[in-house]
């Protein structure tokens, strides 16, 4: 029964051992990651060393009294989780509704806006489409009673009038 004992002692101080030496290895790398972290280390050196110089039965305790709290923490981390999955998806849900309550706004009231101005625009479009195109036949009509001259005199005449337009315009 003693070597089971002495057994179990030398597992427990190789395991301390080897947990000491990793958190040795993880506190020089935050020790150098920031200066921040210059405020919180002589803090956590102070409970090293206090756990450190304490008993056994002490260390046993704490170690077991975290062992039993991670279980716990564990346990509101994955509800937490669920519930914030929970509150992005009724968040997204109730997003979509009020989108689509505005896509029904623009749909009653800004579509027949839009449709309003698509009649107005291609209403003009096709005026300006029979326009140029009675001019057209007229140059031809005309360039074909009076000859290729009066035709360029004509065109000539036109462009002087929208010349005379777009200085209008400008000006």
């Amino acid at each position: 029964m003693s070597e089971t004992a002495t057994s179990a002692r030398e597992r427990m101080e190789d395991t301390t051992v080897q947990v000491q030496e990793k958190t040795r290895g993880a506190l020089e790398a935050v020790r150098q990651s920031s200066p921040v972290q210059s405020y919180v280390m002589p803090t956590f050196e102070w409970f090293r060393d206090r756990y450190n110089k304490s008993p056994m039965m002490i260390r046993v305790t704490m170690l077991t009294f975290g062992l039993l709290s991670a279980v716990p923490v564990a346990c509101f981390s994955g509800f937490m989780g669920v519930v914030t999955v929970g509150c992005l998806i009724v968040g997204g849900i109730a997003f979509a509704i009020v989108e689509g309550g505005f896509a029904m706004f623009a749909s009653a009231f800004l579509l027949p806006a839009l449709g309003l101005v698509l009649l107005i625009t291609g209403a003009l479009s096709l005026f300006g489409l029979v326009i140029y195109s009675v001019y057209r036949v007229a140059s031809y009509v005309v360039g074909a009673i009076w000859g290729p001259g009066q035709r360029r005199s004509m065109e000539r005449g036109a462009e002087r009038i929208g010349q005379s337009a777009e200085d209008t315009l400008r000006g």
